[in-house]
């Protein structure tokens, strides 16, 4: 056993409450002693063979009869009992975890505590207040580590003071959510130790009750690098409270602002800023000024994220994008994500100047009068903006539209915050993609054209690195409109080299059956469509209303149908074309058995489902 082991195995040995002065047997005193000169192995089988005969005799001991011993076996039971304690303790000491460096300990107690951040927002306890109940060691470790202390995240207000008097001065983490905490004198005092801020989150119900929140926030915050406020939905502009981080946030490198007001000219900023989120709804609350927003931006040359919503200036058209000493270049921006008005989008745009890799998602908030009418002019005006601000390289040439989604209302998987809004909705992700695969997704209207949508796509982006295709719709299927016509189709999609998976779902499909009929093929004029497709997948199809009028004005089942499209798949040369067809209603047992008739050696998946 090393020395450090055994000197540390005497202390635990010379700390026994002199208030029980019990004088330890010969035989666990020889145990010790020999133990100092082992290993900690050997010397751990010997302190557990000692606990045994100590067991055994505790055992008979209780079971003696007293006899007017009673204090004679007390002291010996008191007696054995000391010894256990004395050696369990050497046993921890002697443990893996027990010979751990302090630092080393305070380390792991440190990642339990990020680990356990669920579990800990659940029970409103500090994670580290049970480590300190597990043993004298352990205890002194977690209360001489002030870092294990300074997140004050998700704690009731006494277990807050708590941790914010055991924190020292070291930085500080601070969450407050309204409604699941109450504000305290400690938040306040926390807050106003700006020169400690390392992450602050503050969410209020009212731009009034954020004003309270951060009136403490003065001086500047040197260390500070996560800011996130967020106020309730009313609107109006907020005053802000004097001296807001005055002096600057010269280490912000993550800064958003949800319903805040802050004006573009007010907003901390720092030339370490990575992440930027600014969010009004309101798009007149804000009423940013073209030279703030760019002066604002010019001063981020590490952003790599940018999200904004509801927070470009009303005024850029005053201004000429020729102008040089305007333009803002963003070197280091890997996504951007723009949610305003198509205008201010065409309006805004010109002055930036980002990566040809940069991916982007832009939304367009616009009212309409004809409700569910996509602006296809805008968004081909749009994306030949973004092709021309990210760089003369060339290689945005073969960039193009990954991801669209129209619909009439505010519906975005990614970002809850938008919902149930009546305005037109449409948006689209513009990145680069190992594997290219167009999403488009439309809320059923019979004002939308998509054959247009896809015709601007197709003029102002390359789609020949295409490698999949997926068309949904959101709404029933109806017989009188088609998602995509079978010239479109034939036109868009059937000439490209390495388009491999078409997938409908919930999308007509008796146009894309039409297209890839040779038949059809003969009539336009063109050679063998769809050259590298190798899986078509149908979800979600109602096949009961999938039917299709013959010259005799008669009505094609679904197995016709399927059988239609069969038919042009077995003429296909390679590459063999697998056919997927999951929950579609109304496709049967029979008509499977029908289909795989048709042509025995087509590969077909079907879930089985027929509700």
């Amino acid at each position: 056993m090393s020395k450090p082991e055994a000197s540390k195995l005497t202390k635990s040995t010379a700390s026994i409450n002199p208030a029980l002065p019990v004088a330890l047997s010969d035989a666990t005193m020889k145990c010790l002693e020999e133990g100092k000169q082992l290993r900690s192995s050997p010397f751990l089988k010997k302190i557990q063979h000692r606990l045994l005969e100590l067991e055994i005799e505790l055992q008979a001991s209780r079971g003696e009869e007293p006899e007017g011993a009673v204090g004679a076996m007390s002291h010996t039971s008191h007696n054995l009992a000391h010894e256990v304690r004395i050696l369990k303790e050497h046993c921890n000491c002697l443990s893996p975890i027990g010979r751990l460096p302090l630092e080393v300990l305070t380390k792991i107690f440190a990642l339990l505590t990020s680990n356990a951040i669920d579990g800990w927002m659940m029970t409103r306890k500090h994670p580290i207040i049970p480590l300190t109940h597990v043993c004298r060691d352990w205890r002194a470790s977690a209360l001489q580590c002030p870092p294990l202390w300074s997140d004050l995240t998700y704690l009731t207000p006494r277990v807050m003071e708590l941790a914010f008097n055991r924190s020292g001065n070291d930085p500080l983490e601070i969450t407050f959510i309204a409604g699941k905490h109450r504000f305290t004198d400690v938040h306040r005092k926390a807050l106003s130790q700006t020169g400690r801020l390392l992450s602050v989150g503050i969410e209020a119900k009212s731009k009034h009750a954020l004003r309270e929140y951060v009136s403490c926030f003065s001086r500047s915050a040197p260390i500070l690098e996560d800011l996130s406020l967020k106020s309730g939905t009313e609107l109006g502009r907020w005053t802000l409270p004097d001296g807001l981080l005055k002096g600057g946030t010269p280490s912000l490198k993550d800064l958003s602002l949800i319903r805040t007001g802050i004006p573009w000219s007010k907003i901390p900023v720092s030339s370490q800023l990575t992440h930027l989120t600014l969010n009004e709804w309101d798009m007149m609350t804000l009423g940013a000024e073209t030279e703030a927003v760019l002066a604002f931006l010019k001063q981020t040359p590490l952003l790599q994220y940018l999200n904004l919503s509801s927070s470009l200036p009303y005024d850029a058209l005053c201004y000429e994008p020729s102008d040089s000493s305007l333009i803002v270049t963003l070197p280091a921006l890997q996504e951007m994500r723009l949610h305003e008005l198509s205008s201010t989008l065409m309006e805004f745009l010109p002055f930036l100047r980002i990566p040809a890799t940069t991916k982007v998602k832009l939304a367009f908030a616009d009212d309409s009068e004809a409700f569910g009418v996509i602006d296809v002019e805008a968004i081909g005006m749009v994306l030949g903006t973004l092709k021309w601000i990210q760089g003369g390289s060339g290689a945005a040439g073969s960039r193009m539209v990954t991801k669209f989604h129209f619909s009439g209302w505010f519906l975005d998987e990614d970002d809850d915050d938008f919902e149930d809004e009546e305005v037109l909705y449409a948006s689209f992700w513009f990145g680069e993609d190992p594997d290219p695969g167009l999403e488009l997704t439309i809320a059923r209207d019979e004002s939308v054209n998509v054959d247009k949508l896809l015709a601007a796509f197709r003029w102002r982006l390359d789609f020949s690195s295409l490698h999949s295709f997926t068309l949904s719709d959101t709404g029933a299927p109806s017989s009188s409109k088609f998602a995509v016509s079978a010239f479109a189709w034939r036109i868009v999609f059937g000439q490209l080299p390495l388009l491999r998976t078409v997938e409908l779902n919930r999308s007509w499909p008796t146009e894309f059956i039409l297209a890839t009929h040779p038949t059809l093929l003969e009539k336009l004029g063109v050679g063998s469509g769809f050259p590298a497709l190798t899986t078509i997948v149908w979800e979600e199809i109602d096949w009961c209303e999938v039917v299709e009028e013959s010259d005799e004005g008669e009505l094609a089942g679904c197995a016709l149908q399927a059988g239609f499209l069969v038919d042009f798949l077995a003429d296909r040369p390679e590459p063999q074309v697998e056919l997927h067809i999951r929950g579609c209603l109304g496709f049967s047992r029979k008509d499977f058995a029908q289909v795989q008739a048709i042509v025995p050696e087509l590969k077909i998946q079907w879930d089985g489902f027929c509700d």
